[in-house]
Formats: structure tokens, sequence, C-alpha cells
């Protein structure tokens, strides 16, 4: 085929009046408004059914381990005859069995079923520490916690792992939050309890540490009961959820990238990865350090209450009361804050220097007024420590296995840390304490400078993946590769980006597609510039305009391409144009015609049928892209500029880039009917944005393109087949 003429007429677009003269130089599922609502309702209901149950289930759990410090106050060790370090060794051997079962626990537990096996562990250690105020020896105490650690291992990270198949990202810490201050809950609570449960000392003939163990072991086996029937095993099962919500729970995980079906799935493939990843092992190593903390001062808070002045032992657990409320309202207040903003590190930073300064102020040789002010710094921090980093590392793994075997190993680690602490805080070394104050101060103040580190080491990753210095690993993978690699993917942040300026809606902005390739390219279903409506909404206009010209009593044959969206498009105009029966009653008879490169035929894209178009490297097919990119090269390094002084994390961004994010302000807007894309730019970088796609079109297929005279023959000799064709074709053609 020989290429046209190019028109005399000047057709070429008007550029930007700014514009230099460089040109002729130079050779990521965002819902629509009602699923927005939608959404906040589905959260709630997940929140109602969800959150009871695993707060109460941590709350019970966290308080039947660490009840020993409670009984302690009331004649435990005098009642089992536990001399030397035999009361450090029944605290500390609970954490052996648990820690060597949390792991393998977390990585059976999606295909046992969660809502059972939570259940049966529940039940079993309920069991088990109700019997622990009955057992009558030493060996007894510890026979009851080292089955009490082989049950209770796998709640905390199996209730971990669930949370993360029902929320985002950036609602997990807040959920985290609830979970971890129900500890500091069962803290406040368990000192409150005991001392209620403490004057029945001596009822039925049994001690008052015996009443602790019994009374607060009970309403876990019925918890256990109810979480048998009640607690769902995943969105897909979730009784409380319709259709409609469970899809919505799908779309919102695909919007993250690494979301996808398969990663939702267990692999020991993915097991691997993760014990390979040093990433996963320095937040171990910190969560140790924090986790002493944890475990030394929620067993011993009432022994070192006790070392700091000659208060009974009711005053004591009343002490306890407001050090664990005052850590559970700062947690839930920094968690909120922590998923708005999406920074985890700085409030672990921040808050393992106050714990620290509590210790300080422990080990100090100062009065019983200044050491509980210490004590109040240390539960400041303590849950804030411990906890972020729990909602940090998982949050930073979309794919089930690893997160699993990393949420397993991280809490592995800190309960390690279970084991010593009993260590650090002997009776011999009271009232102050300072070997035990000093060694956890020093590793909660290693512990913050590794977190710090791994903040650094993990925004440093994200520059380099924003400036494509990693694009290499995935240049010759598939899309659908791509989406598998997890965290490994180039495009995946590690730690979130908190915008600023023009692109500050993007902190809390969701993509309008969840499966782009599936849905660009085809018509949309929402807003008020669907496509479906717009084909409509003509087929009316047509039938108002031109209903005279329609045969009566016969039905009317319209044409359409094999595409999808063209059939789309033809089914919707005809409901318009002949009535939504038009199909059922035979009004209009639909004919799809297949178009292929080897039949010569292509509406959509007609220029690809000519050879010689495509194979013209300079002024055919690509003609059009290479103009555009000159140009971009002209206005698009000043908004990247711009862009990055208001947000350095960017890095970098490319000319493609710049036009891109333009390009979504149309995109969105047909999706959603605005977009805050389109506010990002200014009336100039419009017109620049307006003169590219202008010049994409005129040198691609227009007048300023040597073969664009020839685009449209299919469509003329269509017409010209038809009116050769006469009367007996018919007497009214649609071709759409």
């Amino acid at each position: 085929m020989e290429g046209h003429t190019e028109p005399k007429a000047d057709l070429s677009p008007v550029r930007p009046s700014k514009a230099e003269s460089e040109l002729a130089d130079e050779a990521s599922s965002v819902p629509t408004v009602e699923e927005e609502k939608m959404e906040r309702n589905l959260i709630r209901r997940m929140d109602l059914y969800i959150l009871p149950f695993v707060v109460l289930l941590y709350l019970f759990s966290f308080l039947d381990r660490v009840n020993i410090g409670n009984a302690r106050l009331y004649g435990l060790e005098e009642d089992l005859g536990l001399v030397g370090d035999q009361y450090q060794i029944a605290v500390s051997i609970l954490f052996v069995t648990y820690c060597f079962f949390e792991v393998p626990s977390n990585l059976v537990i999606k295909k046992l079923r969660p809502s059972r096996y939570i259940a049966a562990i529940s039940v079993l250690w309920g069991i088990i520490a109700t019997l622990t105020g009955i057992c009558q020896s030493y060996g007894g105490l510890l026979a009851c916690r080292i089955l009490l650690g082989v049950v209770e291992a796998g709640l905390f990270p199996g209730l971990m792992t669930y949370l993360t198949l029902f929320y985002s990202k950036r609602e997990i810490a807040l959920r985290t939050g609830y979970l971890f201050s129900s500890a500091a809950i069962a803290g406040a609570f368990g000192g409150l309890l005991a001392y209620g449960i403490g004057f029945m000392d001596g009822i039925s003939g049994l001690r008052g540490w015996r009443w602790i163990m019994i009374l607060e072991g009970i309403p876990t086996v019925i918890l256990g009961v109810a979480t048998w029937f009640f607690l769902a095993d995943d969105p897909d099962t979730a009784y409380y959820l319709n259709e409609e919500e469970r899809a919505l729970v799908v779309r919102r995980r695909s919007r993250y990238v690494g979301q996808t079906a398969s990663a939702q799935k267990f692999h020991w493939a993915d097991v691997k990865e993760g014990a390979l990843d040093w990433k996963i092992y320095a937040f171990c190593i910190g969560q140790f350090g924090v986790d002493t903390m944890l475990y030394g001062y929620s067993t011993f808070l009432p022994t070192i209450i006790k070392g700091m002045g000659k208060w009974s032992t009711p005053e004591v657990q009343a002490l306890t009361i407001p050090c664990y409320g005052l850590g559970a309202i700062v947690y839930l207040g920094v968690a909120w804050l922590s998923d708005r903003t999406q920074h985890r590190a700085f409030f672990i930073c921040l808050f393992s220097a106050i714990s620290v300064v509590g210790y300080g102020i422990l080990i100090s040789d100062s009065s019983s007024g200044v050491h509980y002010f210490g004590a109040l710094l240390v539960a400041l921090g303590l849950y804030v420590t411990v906890g972020l980093p729990l909602a940090w590392l998982p949050t930073n793994l979309p794919r089930y296995g690893k997160r699993t075997f990393a949420t397993g190993l991280q809490l592995t680690f800190g309960n390690i840390s279970g084991v010593m602490s009993p260590f650090l805080y002997k009776n011999s070394e009271g009232p102050r304490f300072v070997r035990g104050n000093a060694v956890t101060l020093a590793l909660v103040g290693f512990a913050g400078v590794l977190y710090g580190v791994m903040w650094f080491c993990l925004r440093v990753i994200n520059k380099r993946r924003a400036r494509g210095l990693e694009d290499e690993k995935i240049a010759s993978l598939s899309e659908a590769e791509i989406q598998e690699l997890g965290d490994r993917n180039p495009r995946f942040r590690l730690i979130e980006t908190r915008f600023n300026g023009s692109l500050e809606f993007l902190n809390d902005w969701t993509y309008f597609t969840d499966n782009p390739e599936r849905d660009f390219g085809q018509l949309t279903h929402t807003g008020p510039y669907a496509g479906t409506l717009s084909a409509f909404t003509n087929g009316v206009r047509f039938r108002t305009r031109y209903s005279e010209l329609l045969p009566k009593n016969i039905s009317t044959r319209f044409w359409a391409s094999d595409s999808e969206r063209v059939i789309d498009s033809a089914r919707y105009f005809a409901s318009g144009l002949f009535g939504l029966d038009w199909d059922s009653r035979g009004k209009a008879e639909l004919e799809i015609i297949p178009e292929t490169f080897e039949r010569g035929a292509d509406t959509l894209t007609p220029g690809d049928t000519c050879h010689k178009y495509l194979e013209d490297t300079i002024q055919g097919h690509d003609n059009g892209d290479t103009m555009l990119a000159r140009y971009q090269n002209v206005y698009a390094p000043s908004i990247a500029q711009r862009l990055i002084k208001e947000n350095p994390a960017l890095g970098s961004l490319l000319n493609t880039e710049v036009y891109g994010m333009q390009e979504m302000c149309g995109f969105e807007t047909m999706v959603r009917g605005s977009s805050p894309w389109c506010d990002v730019f200014t009336e100039e970088d419009w017109r620049h944005f307006e003169y590219a796609r202008d010049i994409k079109h005129y040198y691609g297929s227009g007048p300023g393109n040597p073969y664009g005279g020839a685009m449209g023959w299919l469509w003329l000799n269509a017409t010209a087949t038809l009116l050769q064709a006469g009367p007996e074709a018919g007497s009214m053609f649609l071709s759409l």
C-alpha cells in the first residue's frame, strides 16, 4: 500500500505559547465513592465480629501466663515450698516450650482452620491454667507451666497472621494495638482481680494464689468454646459477610503490590525465602530486646513496686493499675497515629528512648515516688516499643508463607527473652533490682538503635527502587511473574512514604481498578462518564432524532467487530435505540465480524493492517510516540522537579511517569466522576499535556503521518460495498 500525500492545509496542533524550541531540535485498585462507603461499613463489621474475640483471647492468654507474678504475693512460694531459683525456673520454663512450638504452630494454622485451631488451644490452656491452682508441688507447677507454653505458643502469632487475612496495611497497626493493649489491660485487670480474689484467701481451705489461678482460668475455657462457633476462618467463609463484601475484601487486598491470589496461599518456597532474608532476623533480634522489657515488667512489676516502699499487698496491686492503664491508652493512640501516617520506626525509636529513661530512674538511688514515676515511664514506652514492630514486619511481607514464618520467628525470638527475664529479678537483688533493670535498659536501648538502623536501610532500598536501580531484576519477567515476587518486587515499598503538597491525597487514595489488565481497554461501568451509559444514551439520542428511519416490523441488522469493548458498546447502544428487549423480541440482530491481522481488517487500529505503516520506523507507526517523547522532554522535567521538591522520597520521576500522572486524571474521572490527579498540575501543565496528546495523534495517524490518509479505507470499502449491494441488502444498516 502506498502512502497518501499530506494535505496542504495547516492542520498541525497549536503548541503552548511558553514551549521552547527544543521540539524541532531533538530527534499501580481504587474504589468508587459507593464502594468507599461500603468499605467503611465492611471494616466496622469485621471489627465487630473479630476484635472482641482476638482481644479477649489474648487478654486471658497473657493473664494466665503472667498471673504467677500476682500469685507470688499470695503465698505461692510458701505453699509449694519453693526455694532458691525455683520460682524463677517455674516462670521461665513456660517460655522454653512456648518458643519451641511457636513457628510450627503458625505454619499449620491455616491448614487446620484458624477458628478450630484457636478454639482448641484456648480450651486446653484454660483447663491447664485452672489446674495450676490445685497443684501440690514444685514438680506439678513445672508440669502445668510446660504444658501451658505448648498450647499457648500458637495463639499470638496465629492471631497476628489471622488479622492480616482481613485488614490492609493501613489498618493493621491499630488492630494490633487493640490486641496488644489487651496485654496492658490484662496487667491492670489482673492486678485488680488479684486484689479482689486475694480476700478469698482461706475459703474452702484454699490459699489466695490458688483462687487466682482457678478463677482466671475458667473464663478462657468458656471463651474457647465460643470461638469454635463464632470465629470465621477467613473472608471467604466469614458468615457475617455477604458475597459482595467478601469480594470487596479480595479487591482491597489486590490493591497492594504482591497481594495476588497465589500469594495468599501457603508455599514452602516462601518459607525458605524468609529463612534467607536478613531483614527478618534483624526484626527478630530487636524483638528479643524489647520483649525482655515486656516479660520482666509484666511478671515482676508487683515485686518491683513492693520493693519501693512499705506497702501492703492490696496496695501494691492497686499501684500496678495506673502503669498498665497508661501503657494501654498511649499505645492505642500511637497505633492510630501510626496507621494514619504509615510511620512505624519513628514511634518505636522515640518510645524505646522513653522506656530507657524510665529504667534509668529505676536504677537511680531516688525516693519511692521518683521510682514509681520511672515505672510509669517504662509503661509509657513499653507497649508501643513491643507492639509496633509486630505490625511493621508482616505488612512488609505480602506473601502468606513468608509472613507466617517471619511472624512466628519474630515472636519466638521475643519470647526467648521470657526464658531469661525471670533470672534478672532474684529476691536477693531486691528492692532495686539494679542488675535486672540495667540489663533490660541496655537491651531496649540496643533494640531502639537497631530499629533506627533498619529504618535507614529500608529507606535506602526504597530510594533505589524509586530511581529504577533494581528494575533490571524484572526486565525479563512477565507482569504476572513480577506480581508474584512479593517484597522482592522493585515496585514494592518496604516502608510507606508520606506524601506532601499536591500529592498529599495519595496518603489515602486508592486505585480505581483492582485488575488493570482486565479493565483497561474495556468500557467503564461506573461513574457519570461510564462508557456503558454513554453508549446507551447515544442510542436513545439516535432514536429521538432518527426513529422514522428505522424499518417497521422487521429486524434491523447491525455489525460490530469481535473486540469485547466494541461488542459491549453495540449492545448498550442497541438497548437505547431499540429498547431493552431488542434481543429477546428480535427487534435487531447483532452480527459480529471477526477481525484479525491475517484477514487484513482491524477497525480499532486500522493502521496496523498496513504493512508499510508498521515497517516504517521513522514515519510510520512509531512516529507519534517519537514526537511525543521529544515534547515530553520539553515540559515534563520542570513538573518532576516541582513534585520531587515537595516529596524528596520520590527520588526521581521519568518524563513518562509525569505524563502517566496526567493521564490518570482522565482515566479516574471516567470511572469516578472526578480525580484528585487533575489538581496536581497547573493550567500551563495541562496546555502542554493537551499539545503533547495532539502531537501523538497528529504524527501517529493524522495529517502529520504520510500514511494517515489511508487509515479510513476499511470504513470506505465497507460503505461502498453496502451501497453497491442495492435495496435487497436491507434498508437500514448500523456499524458500531
